[in-house]
Order: structure tokens, then C-alpha cells, then sequence
């Protein structure tokens, strides 16, 4: 009993080089494999947009009397940027729970983390005065840089250019996740060189990173995941813990899942209103690799329709964000390979 209530519980640099080289992909339907591929090189792509027609004002005055400080006026350039940046971003309500959570958690850390380049931040002092004058960004210099580290993120998901779609979603995922943080940070980026534009159209974008981008999206709309008792007196709690996990988002199904929830559940606190559960969970490949395992203990409130069979929906449904909220942090950390 005790040893049930234990738990288990990129940056991206910057290089002002243009690349050289535009990528596409050939996606043969769905055919056992599936390349992306180079296309003829382009050593000169351009911006759809001319740099002159950007009409966003990016400047921050300076004053240390004020107690601004050119530090300060960058630290806030930077996140005037950003916010630019995140305007305007497509909606994430085509996502599932789960990829949702996995892209926003990868989304906010490139972005927390990425700066302005030097070399598009202009220094004015007023004449003669050292602790005043403004800071701003050089528009034209900035597209410029924006559109060489969107050719670079291209050049460098190339490495991805060969995958198989044999086995399950999940051995996919594994291949692609790594990818991730230069999908977000190419998107995030594309979308700021249009509201450096003033532009809300969101033109047809045909390079690997968002046909990855969709690609990814396709094996987590399909991601399933199977239920297995561990002894046969949990076994009616299944149907129970199905329908919290839909709650969820969570696609339930025997046939040929990514994952198989091996679970035990039983009362370990109970009175006229309310039901304690303590749950052991443990996730594996169908191959029976261990994907993660974790105990919760788990307290709801017991409905008053409750025969006295049935477990407390609330519970269940603790249980039930917990575990996503468990599958979120793994499969982020499958993010993080990528530096």
C-alpha cells in the first residue's frame, strides 16, 4: 500500500549568412516511406513584401534621468518585438488537448528566449548628452534577418528530410518532436515578418517546416491509447476511466494503439459524500518499452445517482489531467534533443 502512495514524477542562434537553398517535400501519398526533399536551389529569396512598405514604428527612448537606461529601452525593444510577433498568430483550436499543451509549452520558450540581432538595433544619442537619445530597429535589416534565419531553420530541418511512416505514432513522433522547437520558432518568425508589414493575409507556405508542421499535427490527431487492467478486479473501472480520459481529449481504442495504459485502481477512503482513489499507472510501447509510469492519489466528490459501485467521476477526472499533464512533460522532453 505504501509503495503505491510514492510518485514517480533552443535556443536558436542567430547567423546573418543567407542560406542558399529553398526545400520542399514530395509526400507520396501515403506510401510506406515518405521523403522530403531539396529542390533547385534559389541562392536569392527574397521577402514577398519589400522592406520600404513595412509601416510598424520600433523605437524606445532612453533617459537616465528618467531612470531608463539603454539596457532597459533594449530589454523593452525586445519584448515590444515580441509582442509584435505574437499578434496575429493562427488560432491553436484545431489541435488536440495534448498537441496543443506540447506547442504552446515548446511556443513560449522560443520565444522567451529569443532576442533582437545586434546589427538592426540602431544606437542615437542627442549631441553632446551620453544618457540620452532612443534606440530603434532597422525594419529593412531586420526582414533581412528575419529571412535568413527562416531559410537557415529550412537548411537545418533538411536532417528530417527521410522518415518512415512504419510503426506506430508514437516511434514517429519520436523521430519528429526533436524538430519542434525550430517549427515553432519558424512559424512565430514568419508571422513577424508579415505584422512587420502591417499584413493579416496569411499566404500559402509550402516549405519543410510547416509540411512537417501538418505532418505533425496528422500523427497526434491520430494518437491512441489502450486501456489494461493489472488485476481483474479493477476491470470495471475502465469504462470509467475511458470516458475521463475522452474528457480530455484523449483518443481511447484497442486497435493498434501508441500506447498501453496498464492501470490499478482501488478505494482506499471512502464516506457518504466523497471517494479517495489511489491510482498506479504505468504507460509502454506496444513493443512493452516503458514509456512512464506515476502514482496519484486522488480525492472526489461521490454524485448523488452513486449506487455505491460506481467510482467518483471527479476523481477519475483528476486523474485523468494529471496524466496528461504527465504525457505533456514527456513528450516535451522528446522536444529538447534538438539544440
Amino acid at each position: 500500500m505504501e509503495e503505491r502512495r510514492e510518485g514517480m514524477s533552443m535556443r536558436s542562434r542567430w547567423i546573418r549568412s543567407a542560406a542558399v537553398s529553398t526545400l520542399a517535400t514530395v509526400m507520396a501519398g501515403c506510401s510506406s516511406m515518405q521523403v522530403f526533399s531539396s529542390m533547385p536551389l534559389n541562392p536569392e529569396v527574397k521577402p514577398q513584401i519589400p522592406p520600404s512598405h513595412a509601416t510598424v514604428d520600433l523605437v524606445q527612448i532612453f533617459n537616465e534621468a528618467d531612470g531608463v537606461s539603454i539596457e532597459r529601452a533594449r530589454q523593452q525593444l525586445n519584448q515590444q518585438v515580441r509582442l509584435l510577433f505574437s499578434e496575429s498568430m493562427p488560432p491553436s483550436s484545431n489541435y488536440s488537448p495534448l498537441e496543443r499543451r506540447i506547442r504552446q509549452n515548446v511556443g513560449l520558450s522560443v520565444r522567451d528566449h529569443w532576442i533582437l540581432p545586434e546589427q538592426v538595433i540602431m544606437l542615437e544619442k542627442q549631441d553632446g548628452n551620453e544618457v540620452e537619445g532612443r534606440l530603434h530597429v532597422s525594419k529593412t535589416l531586420l526582414v533581412d534577418a528575419l529571412q535568413s534565419r527562416l531559410n537557415e531553420i529550412n537548411l537545418k530541418l533538411a536532417d528530417y528530410r527521410f522518415f518512415s511512416d512504419r510503426g506506430t505514432r508514437l516511434q514517429q513522433l519520436k523521430g519528429f518532436l526533436p524538430a519542434l522547437p525550430l517549427i515553432e520558432e519558424y512559424k512565430w518568425l514568419a508571422n513577424g515578418l508579415n505584422r512587420l508589414h502591417s499584413s493579416s493575409e496569411s499566404s500559402s507556405d509550402s516549405s519543410l517546416a510547416m509540411l512537417m508542421d501538418r505532418r505533425i499535427s496528422i500523427l497526434f490527431s491520430e494518437f491512441l491509447i489502450m486501456l489494461d487492467e493489472q488485476a481483474p478486479e479493477v476491470e470495471g473501472y475502465q469504462a470509467y476511466l475511458a470516458k475521463a480520459l475522452r474528457s480530455q481529449g484523449l483518443q481511447v481504442s484497442s486497435k493498434q494503439p501508441d500506447l498501453i495504459l496498464n492501470y490499478y485502481i482501488e478505494v482506499v477512503d471512502e464516506n457518504e459524500t466523497s471517494q479517495t482513489l489511489l491510482s498506479e499507472i504505468t504507460l509502454s510501447e506496444p513493443s512493452k518499452q516503458d514509456f512512464f509510469s506515476f502514482n496519484d492519489e486522488t480525492q472526489g466528490a461521490l454524485s448523488k445517482n452513486n449506487d455505491g459501485e460506481a467510482p467518483s467521476d471527479e476523481a477519475l477526472q483528476l486523474l485523468a489531467e494529471e496524466l496528461l499533464q504527465q504525457l505533456t512533460q514527456r513528450l516535451v522532453s522528446l522536444t529538447q534533443a534538438e539544440s
